[in-house]
């Protein structure tokens, strides 16, 4: 399962970009949380730095776990 995943992504949405953590799930869409191509390329290089994986278009938070995991990361 990827929950610890979503989990450290939904805290670097909430830490880096000022995201209230109680208004975004694993499944809120990017563009509901109203974050910008420039905050999605941020949070690629973060998840790339902390993960060793770059995002692509995931959609969500549980879109990008899934591709971290699919690519070897685990919690």
């Amino acid at each position: 399962m990827s929950k610890p995943i979503e989990d450290k992504l939904l805290s670097i949405m909430a830490d880096k970009f000022d995201i209230e953590p109680g208004k975004i799930t694993p499944t809120t869409s990017f563009e509901a949380m109203d974050v910008d191509s420039l905050v999605l390329v941020e949070l690629s290089v973060l998840a790339e730095k902390q993960f060793g994986v770059r995002l692509g278009d995931a959609g969500t938070i549980r879109g990008a776990a899934l591709l971290l995991r699919d690519n070897g990361v685990t919690g």
